[in-house]
């Protein structure tokens, strides 16, 4: 540095190889700008949202300048949960949450718009379509979806739709509706979850002790107009979506012509479907090929027990042995009910007189003690 050379003078260059780029340098950092004429404290925005964010690890905030904070993310899925949820309200006041990017300054157009739910009331019936719904939500904003609501509480339709809204415009309590047909209607405005404004001015940020428009017009000598706006300007409750009218019956007509014919033959070879039915066969051929020899082998103890004379015995199938009280009657049975035959059991209900099932091992004879 040469003598005399002022501070302002001196500039130090650095390249782009030596600088963070956001998540490509894994730098997990978002901004936030605080929406109000006072200054925020760092510590007590820190500490609210460290808790309300469920204690991320590595979680920090940085204060850019005026309002204007950076939120440090040790891990990606943090960060990310926390844009998702949108916009977050600290001490009734706007804070808006976006991805950190290289020169930001607080004045972007993304610190300046938030989502908000708006409810419309007092809509004439022949009103409640979803283009006109469209139409009076666009007076506040970029109109992102509408839907018909019920509030359960009284019973009464309302409309609601999601708009962005420009934090550097008012709210509205409400608007004129109608056309030359029904005349004029005055429908009413609410808002979800949203914090205060001020009152005479509507806009976010301050309360009326603090408007600089009402001070800008009244030091110009004129009468300042308020909005007239108050605490029912927030919604209480939420309300339930609804179908539009004849959008129900719309739909129910749709799926009838959907309906699956009953009382036709519908060819359907999927291969799956086919490789369970021949397993299904080789078992069915399985359990008759076996009940066929359970009905032998009982007819063949009965005629040897027959020609040496006992009548009492134990023989023994696979699943389970069987007592023959009579072999005489077994021998002369020519045929079993198959269907009552079933992996090696004989029902005691279908056969003649004497066959009881006890539980044992596979097939053998054996004379009873």
């Amino acid at each position: 540095m040469a003598t005399g050379e002022r501070d302002d003078d001196v500039l130090v260059v650095y390249e782009e190889d030596e600088v963070l780029k956001g998540i490509e340098n894994r730098v997990f950092t978002l901004a936030g700008k605080w929406i109000s004429t006072k200054p925020a404290n760092k510590g007590a925005l820190e500490n609210a949202f460290r808790n309300i964010w469920n204690q991320p690890q590595g979680f920090r905030v940085e204060e850019m300048n005026h309002n204007l904070f950076l939120f440090h993310f040790t891990y990606e899925k943090d960060m990310e949960r926390v844009l998702d949820a949108g916009s977050w309200i600290f001490r009734n006041k706007w804070l808006i949450m976006a991805r950190w990017k290289r020169g930001m300054d607080g004045t972007e157009e993304a610190f300046s718009m938030v989502n908000i739910w708006m409810q419309i009331w007092g809509a004439p019936l022949q009103c409640r379509t979803e283009k006109v719904a469209r139409k009076l939500c666009a007076v506040m904003g970029d109109v992102q979806e509408v839907g018909l609501f019920e509030d359960q509480t009284q019973g009464t339709i309302f409309i609601k739709g999601l708009v962005s809204f420009n934090l550097k415009n008012a709210l509205r309590k409400g608007t004129n509706l109608g056309n030359s047909n029904d005349g004029v209607f005055w429908v009413d405005f609410r808002y979800e979850k949203i914090p205060r404004c001020c009152f005479s001015c509507g806009v976010f940020g301050h309360d009326e002790s603090e408007c600089e428009t009402k001070k800008k017009v009244e030091d110009m000598g004129k009468v300042f107009l308020p909005k007239e706006l108050g605490s029912w300007i927030k919604a209480v409750y939420g309300g339930k979506k609804i179908a539009w009218p004849g959008e129900a019956r719309a739909k129910q007509g749709d799926s009838m012509g959907e309906e699956r014919k009953m009382g036709l033959v519908k060819k359907n070879e999927t291969e799956l479907l086919m490789e369970k039915l021949a397993r299904m066969t080789v078992e069915e051929n399985a359990k008759k090929k076996q009940s066929k020899m359970v009905v032998e082998a009982v007819n063949e103890v009965g005629r040897e027990e027959k020609e040496e004379g006992n009548t009492n015995m134990i023989i023994e199938v696979e699943g389970g042995p069987m007592m023959v009280g009579d072999v005489q009657g077994i021998a002369d049975k020519k045929e079993i009910n198959k269907d009552e035959t079933l992996g090696g059991k004989i029902g005691e209900n279908r056969m003649d007189k004497g066959v009881k099932a006890l539980k044992g091992g596979e097939y053998g004879g054996r004379k009873r003690d």
